[in-house]
């Protein structure tokens, strides 16, 4: 063979050589990059769903503990009513009993009854909240919660009406109050452990 043709041949290989090594080269770092591209991009990802997740967590808690505040805020507003409308009845009948006893009415006693029902009415929204964050069945139990606190109050008509009947016809209605501000009460303590629950559920 030729040796000009002979060198063409090695010099063709060596560069054959140089073009499939540095090819390989390339696919190489190409592919390095893709998966440290990609491991970073899963990183990224999974940084963000743990985010979203803390955030959601601490808008749930937020409305957990908002629902909470205002549910006990109208049971003591209710609590607060029968108290002073109870004691009213309880010293009428002392009074009755022929003994001239003044009935120990706070001064704001006009005002406590409007105040029970801005607290009540305040509630209203407040299971609608807690269904768009997904718990549907904690909005069920709040929205049942709510309709009890708005029977406690509805009572209160019941007192107004048996008022002209004397003391004796009001003490049943009262009764009845205080039965549905203990149910409340149980109610509201079972939904806090079911929220605390819900939310140790989705810190898992």
């Amino acid at each position: 063979m030729d040796q000009g043709i002979s060198a063409l041949i090695v010099a063709g290989i060596g560069i054959g050589g140089v073009v499939i090594t540095s090819w390989v080269g390339y696919r190489g770092a190409r592919q390095a990059a893709s998966a440290q591209v990609a491991a970073a991009l899963q990183g990224v990802q999974a940084q963000a769903r743990v985010e979203l997740e803390a955030s959601q967590r601490q808008a749930r808690g937020e409305a957990y503990a908002g629902f909470l505040g205002q549910i006990d805020a109208a049971r003591m507003a209710i609590d607060r009513a029968h108290e002073v409308g109870y004691n009213a009845v309880m010293w009428t009948q002392v009074e009755h009993a022929g003994y001239d006893i003044a009935p120990p009415l706070p001064s704001d006693a006009g005002s406590i009854r409007s105040t029970m029902e801005a607290r009540v009415e305040d509630l209203w929204l407040r299971p609608s909240v807690l269904r768009m964050l997904g718990d549907a069945q904690l909005a069920d139990d709040a929205e049942a919660l709510v309709r009890l606190a708005r029977e406690a109050v509805d009572q209160f008509v019941f007192v107004d009406r048996a008022e002209g009947d004397g003391p004796r016809s009001m003490e049943p209605v009262y009764d009845r109050i205080r039965t549905k501000l203990d149910n409340l009460s149980a109610g509201i303590r079972s939904w806090a452990e079911s929220a605390v629950s819900s939310l140790d559920r989705s810190e898992q």
